[in-house]
Order: structure tokens, then sequence, then C-alpha cells
């Protein structure tokens, strides 16, 4: 292998191969780190949206004041026959226009009777008592449907919203099928792959609910890529920087060597005229110096042994002539 083959392998050993390996190192951690990204962004969604489903609820607090202190509730509460108290509860959702959902429990809260949307959401909830402090169960007062929230919290957050109650989606922010279990991680909504997550809302009764925060996975695999495609960037520059200065170094070697090539053949051909030119003080230098001092040496040798020649030459003639 050439000189110059050397020097490219030995480049290629503790230059490319460590910057393929730092690519490849940098390139796991930004698609770890772009997806905490998202995960922290889903977080945030969350936090949110638990934020305004507490201000969804105050906001039908004053309604639930007026439903629950209407005395007919109370009496209609404490027989719990189902049809009254629908027909009482019907007539209060009729003169507050502003209230979604009403809904009865017994005291083992149990649903008693309920009206209006079935998907409202974050009621506000009050216990009616007797005069001598004997609850009577409870009731939940709702000003806002599952749609509205679903749209509020989007527009807030800016990412897909899905509303579940008792483990079905009932609502959500892309058009999809009502009534999909409900799942975590990724998943495929509406033929589109999405990551996200569900986290319960806190409910002071009935069935269960959970909002769901979920982010487009082409938008974390364009931000991964436009990342790596930075990295990558920046990582050509600095090979093509190093390719640059090996080649700068390269050409400055062989042409000392050359010089000590050329050197070399001089004096082969007994020529001591011309020295090694000697920069710096590096081991080239040295190498030059002491490639100089042999020269002058071996042409000072040289000289003597021509000069005894001579001397011999004249001894042997002066010999034969006498």
């Amino acid at each position: 292998m050439s000189f110059r083959g050397r020097l490219l392998l030995f480049f290629a050993i503790i230059v490319v191969i460590p910057m393929i390996a730092v690519a490849l190192a940098l390139f796991s951690i930004t698609a770890d780190s772009e997806t905490g990204k998202a995960d922290a962004q889903i977080a945030q969604g969350l936090r949110a949206a638990f934020a305004i489903y507490d201000a969804d609820r105050s906001s039908a607090r004053s309604e639930l004041d007026k439903v629950a202190s209407d005395p007919a509730v109370a009496d209609s509460l404490r027989k719990a026959k189902p049809g009254p108290l629908e027909r009482e509860l019907a007539s209060l959702r009729s003169a507050h226009p502003s209230v979604d959902s009403i809904a009865a429990y017994d005291s083992h809260r149990r649903l008693i009777a309920a009206v209006g949307d079935p998907t409202a959401v974050a009621p506000a909830v009050a216990m009616p008592s007797t005069g001598s402090g004997r609850r009577l169960g409870f009731v939940a007062v709702s000003t806002t449907t599952a749609a509205d929230y679903v749209r509020d919290v989007g527009r807030t957050t800016g990412l897909v919203v899905r509303l579940a109650r008792a483990g079905r989606v009932v609502s959500s922010t892309v058009h999809e099928p009502t009534h999909e279990p409900t799942r975590s991680g990724d998943v495929k909504i509406a033929g589109r792959k999405y990551r996200g997550r569900f986290a319960d809302l806190s409910e002071a009764i009935g069935p269960a609910t959970q909002v769901g925060m979920f982010q487009r996975e082409s938008a974390l695999q364009s931000s991964i890529a436009d990342r790596r495609l930075l990295i990558g960037a920046i990582l050509v520059g600095f090979l093509l920087l190093a390719l640059l200065s090996s080649i700068v170094v390269v050409r400055a070697l062989q042409t000392q060597i050359a010089q000590f090539l050329e050197a070399a053949r001089r004096l082969a051909h007994g020529d001591f005229s011309r020295p090694v030119p000697v920069e710096g003080s590096d081991e080239f230098a040295a190498l030059g110096r002491e490639f100089n001092d042999m020269s002058s040496q071996l042409a000072s040798k040289i000289d003597e042994v021509s000069r005894r020649r001579h001397e011999l030459e004249d001894t042997i003639r002066r010999v034969g002539e006498a």
C-alpha cells in the first residue's frame, strides 16, 4: 500500500468511522428527545384540559344552586320516584336554557333520573338534605356539552382531543366513529397514526370520564427528520473540513518526503551541493537536519578519501620515477 493510501486509511479509521458512530448515537438521542418533547406537550395539554374542566364545572355552580334549591326537587328526590323526578328536572331545564344536563342520584350514587344531553360533562354537584340534615341524594348540573369541551381544549392546546366515558369515546375533535375503545400510546384514529394518552377527569358522581390528548405521528416524525437533517449537515460539514485538512496535511507530508527522496537520489549520484530544506522544529525538521549532517559528513569522507587517493597516486608515481 502506498504512503498516500495508508494516510487515507488512517484518516478513515480516526475520523470517518468515529463520526459515523457519533451520527448514529445522535440520531437515536434526537429521536428520544423529540419523543420526550411530544410527550411533554401532551402532558401540558392534559393539564390545560383539567383546568378547563374545572372552569366549566365552576361555571355550572350558579345554575346548580338554582336547581338544587328548588323544594320540588328535594321532595321528588326524597321519594326517589323516577317518573315525577324526571318531569321536575325537565321543567327546571326548560326554565334554565343554559343548562345542558340535569341528573339526580340517590344516596348510594345510583342514577334515578336524567334529562338533557347525555354527553354533557363537568357537572357541578350538590347534596340536597332534609331540615334535619339527612342527605337525600345528589343533583348534578352541567352547562357544557362534550363537543363544546373538546373544542375548547383543542383550540387552547392545538392537539387532538378525545373525550371518553365508561371506556368509550363520546366526542372528538377529529371525525371518528363514536364508542371507540380508549387506548393510550401509538394509535390509529380515522386511518391516521397518532401518539398520546388518556387521563381520568375528576368526577364527584356519575360514570368515569377520561380526556385524551393526541398528536399526529407524522408531525413527530417530521420533527425528528428535521433534527436529523440538521445534525447530518453539521457532521458532513465537519467531515468535509477534516477531509480538506487531511488533504493539506497529506500534501505537506508528501512534499517533505519528496524532498528527502530527491536528496537521497542526489546523494546516490554524488551530488552534495544542495541540502534538504529544514523548516520548523518537528520530527521532519530534525530528520532533515540529520540528513544534511549525514550528507556533509559523507561529502567530507569522500573528499578525504579522494585526497588520500591523490596522495597515494603521487607517492606511487614518485617511487616509480626514482
